[in-house]
């Protein structure tokens, strides 16, 4: 698979219901526009004769990105989750694309490999096999019981999920906002609990978190264009692989071995990849990859 192009130029604001992506991200091209809070710039909301959640209100009064996601991060350790995961898809011709997912939140090595290994044409929640605007708990091992992840390229989706520390989460989605071909999907991950214990409140109160951030991202938020180019491409497999060979300290020569691939392909993929963080050596490649999270720190064999 090639690298997937998610730069965007210009000071141009965008909508961040997306309907203005179309052009970069149109389903066909298979983009995936990645954004951060730091990226949103939110809207006010004037005086209304409805009373809102106290958690969507707090979060619009932030003018700073910072504040928000402190908030945010305290609400989803309180219910006991470790990562969350928000972005839009738009159906085209029976088929499910990705659109744009907010990164903030997400674990990023598996967001990166989540896209660019194609585990979204597998994973029942995004096709919407299992979707439900109710939250679905559930586990890996009962994923594994799903029978789009009986096969090879599932089962290279639930071990992405096992390297990452996952052993649960909520998962559920909500109409998008500008086209009827869209909608959000909303996952909530954890590392440390199952679903025995996942009850109701848990439920309750991740659906209250998914709605708000849905109503701030969706209606209330702009997403700013960027005029420098942007760190947050989509790295292929073989990228990927590369980088989690450079961590455990293997010579261009050693990973070219165990990849089946000449000195010439390593060193074109180095170069790349050092283009792709700014960096001019493999040691602050290894830094500037693992500063992302795309990559363990350097270790030694």
């Amino acid at each position: 698979m090639t690298e997937v192009d998610v730069e965007i130029d210009g000071d141009e604001a965008i909508d961040s219901g997306f309907g203005k992506l179309n052009e970069r991200n149109a389903p066909g091209r298979q983009a995936v526009f990645l954004y951060e809070e730091q990226d949103l710039s939110i809207s006010p909301m004037h005086d209304a004769p409805f009373r809102l959640p106290s958690l969507l209100t707090k979060l619009q009064a932030m003018a700073h990105a910072d504040d928000r996601v402190r908030v945010v991060r305290h609400v989803l350790g309180g219910l006991g989750f470790d990562w969350m995961v928000y972005g839009t898809v738009a159906r085209e011709r029976q088929s499910l694309y990705p659109r744009a997912f907010l990164a903030t939140y997400a674990n990023r090595s598996l967001l990166h490999r989540y896209f660019s290994r194609r585990h979204h044409d597998v994973d029942p929640f995004f096709q919407g096999d299992a979707s439900t605007t109710l939250p679905n708990a559930w586990t890996v091992d009962e994923l594994a019981e799903h029978r789009s992840l009986r096969n090879r390229r599932g089962m290279a989706y639930l071990s992405d999920l096992a390297k990452s520390g996952i052993v649960s989460g909520l998962s559920f989605d909500v109409p998008g906002s500008h086209q009827h071909n869209e909608r959000a999907i909303i996952s909530l991950l954890s590392c440390r609990r199952g679903n025995d214990v996942i009850d109701d409140s848990v439920m309750q109160g991740a659906l209250s978190l998914a709605c708000c951030m849905h109503h701030l991202l969706a209606y209330r938020a702009l997403v700013r264009r960027r005029t420098t180019p942007s760190s947050r491409q989509i790295l292929s497999p073989r990228q990927l692989e590369i980088l989690d060979l450079l961590a455990l300290g293997n010579s261009d020569r050693r990973i070219a071995e165990q990849l089946g691939l000449t000195g010439y392909a390593i060193d074109y993929h180095m170069r790349q990849l050092r283009r792709h963080f700014g960096v001019q050596n493999r040691l602050q490649l290894i830094n500037a990859a693992s500063a992302a999270s795309i990559c363990p720190p350097q270790r030694f064999t």
